[in-house]
């Protein structure tokens, strides 16, 4: 006697099967499964080649084989955080130890498993984050190190400027030498450097709280702000922009200087509207072609009086703000700086 059995069924769910860990094994990334009680159901090779553990020795084992309680502890949270709502994935970052000991900063995408009355476990990605979390500390510790320059600039350089200062005042008194005028421009340098590398060395490419504030009124508070000589502006804008007000008109005080200092007697100074943006053009000379891929430099200057600094500033503030920026020539053959995605 035999029986017949239509398994159609059963061979297409295998063959979907097989699809499914064909996918997860050439994805690249660790891949693991655990039931409900956080034990492991299965594992890509990806996976046990990051935790050195073989597939016959993690199925069967706690999640915490891999990490450590608190890391444990925030998985629970974040599944019953699931649970409890619509959503079915989550991230958090944890520490994955492997079989030898190593430790390893990941971050763990987990899944809910499809279920309909009772949860049945979850599926996990994990990403090793070691580049991420050193790169993290290397400007955390860039900071430190840029913060320690900035007491120094501070404190350790402006003492010693501010007796010379005082000397060279009373020795102003006493006689005149066009040797003291040029130590009086000295001083004046070496505050303006100390003052762009303080503002690099505490502020750099970081911005506060933004606002929405009129373009023009910015432009002329940088101007009041900014020793003009024979220069003049000619406002041209009635636009609006969300910013961090103090420091953009940091932006357009440099701006202006560094056409004061490079345009001549009497440069003029145009502050105008482009799509989606501004621009801030001069009618001096321009910037060489030699010079363009250098001027945006921290120290690059063309000139004994500037420090240097002033266009790395503009470049830290605009990409603080995920500004682009673009030089051309004005309308005139000056320099023109484009400020897109305002």
């Amino acid at each position: 006697m035999g029986f017949a059995r239509d398994i159609t069924e059963r061979t297409t769910h295998k063959r979907e099967l097989e699809r499914y860990e064909s996918m997860v094994e050439a994805s690249g990334d660790p891949i693991y499964t655990l039931d409900s009680d956080g034990r492991f159901i299965t594992a890509n090779s990806a996976f046990t080649e990051l935790t050195g553990y073989s597939l016959e020795s993690i199925v069967g084992t706690h999640a915490s084989t891999v990490m450590g309680d608190a890391n444990v502890a925030t998985g629970e949270n974040l599944i019953n955080s699931l649970l409890s709502s619509s959503e079915d994935n989550g991230t958090f970052e944890l520490t994955l130890v492997t079989a030898t000991g190593e430790r390893i900063p990941c971050e763990n995408h987990i899944a809910l498993l499809p279920f309909e009355d009772e949860f049945r476990g979850t599926v996990g990605v994990i990403r090793d984050i070691s580049a991420r979390v050193t790169r993290v500390e290397d400007l955390r510790h860039e900071r430190d190190l840029l913060d320690e320059f900035a007491s120094v600039v501070s404190h350790d350089l402006r003492s010693p400027l501010t007796v010379a200062s005082g000397r060279l005042a009373l020795a102003q008194e006493e006689c005149e030498s066009s040797h003291l005028d040029v130590v009086e421009r000295a001083h004046g340098r070496i505050e303006r450097l100390i003052q762009d590398l303080l503002t690099l060395a505490q502020e750099g490419d970081e911005i506060g709280e933004t606002e929405s504030v009129s373009l023009a009124n910015l432009a002329i508070c940088s101007w009041d702000s900014v020793v003009v000589g024979d220069a003049t502006i000619d406002i041209q804008t009635d636009r609006s922009v969300e910013v961090d007000a103090s420091r953009c008109q940091q932006l357009l005080e440099n701006l202006f200087r560094n056409s004061i200092q490079h345009g001549g007697d009497g440069v003029t100074i145009t502050v105008g509207d482009v799509a989606g943006g501004f621009y801030v053009a001069d009618d001096g000379p321009g910037i060489a072609d030699t010079t363009r891929d250098h001027i945006f430099e921290a120290g690059y200057t063309t000139s004994t009086e500037g420090s240097g600094l002033g266009l790395n500033i503009v470049k830290e503030i605009a990409a603080a703000h995920g500004w682009d920026i673009e030089l051309s020539s004005g309308s005139d053959e000056g320099a023109r700086f484009e400020f897109t995605g305002c």
